[in-house]
């Protein structure tokens, strides 16, 4: 600083999990406010405040971990109690439920497992005995009851666990396939 003036440079973050203040928010009609205070060696002290504040819009957001490995299978089976899982994250501000929808699996030639094929869940299940389950659809979101809270710290993670599983229908070439599983958050 020199003589009167003085520059400072500050930045603040805000995480992903502040509440909302749009409509559906946690606090509609509300706003983020903010203030900093300095103060010089000679025990100065001064207070700016933002004259106006900022709506925070809710955010459905959600992260996906781990790739869905069925291992090796021969045609005409299925994977029986054996459910490979994916791991889902709320990185929101809002709670969440998900969307679920994924490609047909291919060789990357003429061979296709359709994606009904596969199934998944909130628990783990016997692929033939599955009361419970979700099947896979390419043309259509399924949705899938996670109840996933809304984040109240970055550092506790709020996660739930999706099992999968899948039939190899006869007449599927024994090359390894592969596909898209598409996860969408939606508000819960």
């Amino acid at each position: 600083c020199a003589g009167n003036s003085c520059t400072i440079s500050c930045s603040a973050d805000m995480y992903f999990h502040a509440d909302a203040t749009d409509a559906t928010g946690e606090y509609p009609g509300e706003d983020w406010l903010a203030s900093i205070e300095v103060s010089d060696q000679s025990g100065s002290i001064d207070i700016v405040t933002v004259p106006s504040g900022v709506e925070l819009f809710s955010l459905h957001a959600l992260d996906v971990t781990s790739a869905i490995t069925y291992g090796s299978l021969a045609v005409s089976s299925t994977t029986g109690a054996f459910n490979p899982t994916t791991t889902v994250q709320n990185l929101g501000n809002r709670p969440i439920d998900v969307n679920v929808e994924g490609t047909d699996l291919s060789d990357g030639s003429s061979s296709f497992i359709p994606a009904f094929e596969q199934l998944f869940a909130t628990t783990s299940f016997t692929y033939t005995g599955c009361v419970t389950c979700n099947s896979l659809s390419s043309t259509t979101p399924t949705a899938l009851e996670v109840d996933l809270t809304k984040p109240t710290s970055s550092s506790t993670a709020v996660t739930d666990i999706v099992y999968w599983g899948i039939e190899i229908p006869y007449g599927v070439a024994s090359n390894p396939h592969q596909g898209t599983n598409i996860f969408y958050a939606i508000g819960d």
